[in-house]
């Protein structure tokens, strides 16, 4: 069996795109793979409805009988074909995002039947492609609809570059809603590239007179931010474990901050005791704190315990953040606006949230999906500090750097490494976001949510990790509740 799912975001209404998607004659506007869809059932759309839908397959055609099944309007609809060679169905959730958003996934499954098991290996090929053409017409119908306001304003007849899409533009979204469809052209250094064009990047601003603490900063990511940063003129203080990795890294910073000081603090933030201790230090030593980077981490093939018998990867990803940002709340409120900037990753994709499951123990430990876990409590949670804190003049982010090459990386992931290192993104950009956030003004573009090359980007991509709307407020109510238990002195 081949499987594909795909996620999008649009300002249509979660019923908009559900009777948009249901009713199976809209798809010949969307998809080219579609020649001609007729239906073949009396009444309106709904439970038991019938479509002929008549597809492309190289020279030929061929026709599928599709039946809506588990219809639940507007959040659920399954369409489904069955023919003497494919069977087919089609899962389509839609579901109430961030600021009026929603946000549309589309699951996919293609199997043999009969004889046709014998083009099982084919169908896997044959659907990302279908997928990859499919998406941006999907897209585009679903943006017909408003643009979306975090873009910001179109840039006036002097602003626009001559030539290609306008940020934001309909072209320029066709164009990332197709590398996002991809996966590896979205999360690879292509991602980026092409990004940059389409939507006429920017320098991101200036940061003069801003502080920023940048934790994690002694090499890769971290130190990516905090160099680019301070080129920029802000004021850095790198926090790293093993003080004499952070004096080089000051080292590099300073020769990109132009006299500009660059201050130092060395904590393990895995260690509950020692990012307390690293709180009352920066409450004592800064009058302000724009912006503080999350960025330590780890990604452990054994299961470790840190002081407090907390397990190592969630303790510094989740644990140790936690107790930093709610110790510098005050500090970070007095400064306000201010910001605070978590480096998630994509993998947080793979798995959905289970508070039960979060802290993995002995017997089921792997490093890889303890990593997953803690980076997705790391977006529910970043969701759940803006609703706490955001009026307060404090926004929060989750940002996803897309596959870098780091040592990070090469050391925890290697065989990945090995492959992909010929597409891995820069350092340099997959930090990009992370640098054009910090110095965004007051407010813009709205916090709480997560980002990728600088676009809000929806939580989900696989249907099994999603959690029903209703439920997503408390689940970051439960977690903030957990998160202050687990680290109580």
């Amino acid at each position: 069996m081949a499987r594909s799912a795909t996620s999008l975001t649009t300002r249509r209404s979660p019923e908009e795109v559900f009777d948009l998607l249901t009713d199976m004659r809209n798809s010949a506007g969307w998809d080219p793979n579609v020649v001609r869809v007729e239906m073949v059932s009396d009444g309106p759309v709904g439970p038991g409805s019938a479509f002929d839908v008549t597809v492309a397959v190289g020279p030929r055609s061929m026709t599928l009988r599709y039946h809506v099944q588990d219809y639940d309007r507007p959040h659920r609809v399954v369409l489904e074909a069955r023919s003497k060679l494919v069977h087919s169905r089609d899962t389509v959730t839609v579901a109430a995002g961030d600021e009026g958003t929603t946000v549309v996934t589309y699951d996919a499954e293609l199997a043999g039947v009969g004889l046709g098991v014998l083009f099982d290996p084919l169908l896997g090929p044959a659907l990302r492609r279908i997928f990859a053409q499919a998406a941006p017409g999907l897209a585009g119908r679903l943006d017909a609809a408003p643009a979306d306001p975090v873009t910001g304003p179109s840039p006036g007849p002097s602003d626009r570059p001559a030539g290609g899409p306008t940020p934001g533009s309909a072209p320029a979204r066709l164009v990332d809603a197709a590398l996002e469809a991809t996966v590896v052209g979205s999360f690879s250094r292509l991602g980026p590239a092409v990004r940059r064009r389409t939507d006429h990047w920017a320098d991101p601003p200036d940061a003069a007179g801003r502080v920023v603490v940048v934790t994690g900063a002694t090499g890769g990511l971290g130190q990516a931010a905090a160099v680019r940063l301070a080129s920029l003129g802000a004021e850095v203080l790198l926090v790293g474990r093993n003080a004499q990795r952070t004096e080089a890294t000051r080292r590099v910073v300073a020769a990109a901050a132009q006299g500009r000081p660059v201050h130092t603090e060395i904590a393990d933030l895995s260690d509950l005791t020692q990012v307390r201790a690293l709180a009352r230090r920066l409450a004592d030593r800064l009058d302000r704190l724009d912006v503080v980077v999350h960025n330590a981490g780890a990604l452990l093939a054994q299961r470790q315990e840190t002081a407090q018998g907390i397990e190592a990867t969630l303790a510094v990803h989740l644990l140790g953040p936690f107790v930093l940002t709610e110790e510098l709340v005050g500090l970070l409120e007095r400064s306000a606006p201010s910001r605070v900037l978590t480096m998630t990753s994509g993998g947080m994709y793979t798995q959905r949230f289970d508070l039960g499951d979060l802290e993995m123990g002995d017997g089921n430990y792997d490093g890889t999906v303890a990593y997953a876990r803690a980076k997705r409590a790391q977006v529910v949670l970043t969701a759940e500090w803006q609703r706490r804190y955001g009026a307060r003049g404090i926004d929060f982010y989750a940002v996803h750097p897309g596959w870098a090459d780091t040592p990070g990386l090469a050391e925890s992931l290697p065989g990945f490494h090995r492959l992909m290192g010929p597409i891995l993104r820069r350092p340099e950009q997959g930090v990009d976001t992370v640098v054009w956030l910090a110095g965004q003004p007051a407010g813009t573009p709205p916090g709480g949510g997560l980002w990728l090359d600088r676009r809000p980007r929806g939580a989900y991509r696989l249907p099994w990790t999603v959690t029903p709307t209703e439920r997503r407020a408390a689940e970051g109510e439960d977690l903030w509740a957990w998160c202050r238990a687990r680290t109580a002195e």
